[in-house]
């Protein structure tokens, strides 16, 4: 199951993962750390509230 969150609903730790999972494999290191992933962010002003993160879920959270 797919569960979507707004990345302003994450910890800085929860968005992390997220990108370094999902940029995984490039020919080029793509992985950020948590002061890295805040700088991009602010440089490209890419927004958090605008921004949606996935997560796979083994089952449905209980929050659901």
């Amino acid at each position: 199951m797919l569960v979507f969150k707004a990345m302003e609903q994450c910890s800085v730790a929860e968005a992390v993962l997220a990108y370094n999972r999902g940029f995984s494999g490039y020919f080029f290191d793509q992985s950020k750390t948590p002061d890295t992933l805040i700088w991009k962010m602010g440089k490209e002003e890419l927004s958090p509230a605008h921004s949606l993160v996935a997560f796979v879920m083994a089952s449905r959270p209980e929050s659901c």
